[in-house]
């Protein structure tokens, strides 16, 4: 049987399984329940901040709706697999508990599940970073083996200085691991992520989750009337895998756990072999229930068996070497409009060119290409080097090569 446990921001995990923060962990008896279902941690339902006011606790019970996840306007049915099932919800916000009684309840929990199991308290934050401080310090009285930070809204991603400052205030005041949950609704996760780590997280979740409203245009048939739905579940796993690889060869070398999205056991191996070192389940235990962890984490060890793995370990990264495009070769450059140079431009082979010219131009964004003699020709002094003709010239006749300037 191969070696399931891994390292997570610090601590040593008896495998890649956390049960993320939601329902599953807003009650002692439920992070039991996860715990006894063989979770290696369990990260507690976010306590939400003061200035939220009466709202945190009016959709403290969360609505869910369950729906065929490729017809979200039609009723999920079992003879349709579990597959096809998406979990739509609406209303959900932060734990019920107070201030006050959280931080007993993070004993409580962490006395209950012992120390095999890791125990993470979690906070939705203030609107200002001195804000956090309250609770870093109501934290630091707890038995909590790390803390989560979710960055999930406007703020936090409108504005990641003031997410670093979090960071390094909480860093300041906890001596525990700290790791932070990010949002989707980034410009550019893999460069937050590496400020978020030289902020000094130990560890990053992405992603917080996602929402949508998707309905049929014909009948505008919707499948939850009047609320925002999350994305069904495994629609986004490639995007956060993605991001998991892009981070890791972005230099972000602290621990990453991947969320929402993850459906399936085989979502599991995905992740890891995309960088990541933990995985955070949520929704395929609301609708499967805690025994998912259980059946997951033997399939997984089948798996590792049959291909001759010794170690879950072996899997990290495994798929980083093998990316079509390497974030750390993509230029970051100042735009032509606002004055840069691109230090790449676009160049016809003109013995390949066949005279479509089609493709090239219609898709240049800088109006670069065109039409000299039958034959694409380029611009040089309008070209932004971004390489789309490069990709969609179906004969080959185009490259980006090194400008030379003077």
């Amino acid at each position: 049987m191969a070696d399931l446990s891994v390292n997570y921001a610090g601590l040593r995990l008896k495998n890649p399984l956390i049960c993320s923060s939601g329902p599953p962990t807003d009650t002692v008896d439920r992070c039991v329940a996860a715990a006894n279902h063989n979770f290696a941690a369990v990260v507690l339902k976010s306590i939400m901040h003061r200035g939220a006011g009466d709202l945190r606790y009016k959709h403290a019970v969360p609505r869910f709706k369950v729906v065929d996840r490729f017809r979200p306007y039609e009723r999920w049915t079992p003879d349709k697999g579990i597959d096809n099932m998406a979990v739509l919800a609406a209303g959900e916000v932060g734990s019920v508990w107070t201030e006050e009684q959280y931080g007993i309840f993070v004993d409580q929990v962490k006395q209950a599940v012992g120390d095999e199991v890791k125990v993470a308290a979690s906070l939705m934050g203030p609107r200002n970073p001195q804000g956090y401080d309250e609770y870093f310090e109501l934290f630091s009285k707890t038995k909590a083996d790390f803390i989560e930070i979710d960055f999930g809204y406007a703020r936090y991603y409108k504005r990641p200085d003031d997410a670093v400052e979090v960071i390094k205030r909480a860093k300041n005041k906890l001596s525990v691991p700290v790791t932070v949950k990010m949002c989707p609704f980034l410009t550019d996760p893999l460069e937050i992520a590496l400020m978020f780590q030289n902020a000094g997280a130990d560890g990053i979740t992405m992603f917080d989750a996602a929402a949508g409203l998707d309905f049929d245009i014909s009948g505008m048939r919707l499948p939850f009337r009047n609320t925002w739905s999350f994305i069904a579940p495994g629609v986004t796993l490639p995007y956060t895998n993605l991001c998991i690889a892009g981070a890791r060869l972005n230099n972000v070398t602290i621990s990453l756990s991947a969320s929402f999205g993850v459906w399936q056991w085989e979502d599991v191996i995905k992740c890891i072999m995309s960088g990541a070192d933990a995985v955070q389940l949520c929704r395929r235990i609301m609708v499967r229930g805690y025994k998912e962890a259980t059946a997951f984490l033997e399939k997984i060890n089948a798996w590792l068996d049959q291909n001759g793995y010794k170690s879950i370990g072996e899997l990290r990264g495994k798929v980083l070497d093998k990316l079509l495009v390497d974030p750390r070769q993509i230029p970051r450059e100042e735009p032509i409009e606002r004055g840069g140079i691109p230090s790449l431009k676009a160049a016809v082979d003109k013995d390949k060119c066949q005279g479509c010219v089609d493709l090239c131009t219609r898709g240049c964004l800088y109006f670069a290409n065109r039409s000299v003699g039958g034959k694409a020709d380029v611009d040089e002094s309008k070209c932004g080097g971004c390489g789309m003709c490069e990709g969609i010239c179906p004969y080959g006749a185009i490259s980006l090569v090194p400008r030379v300037t003077s």
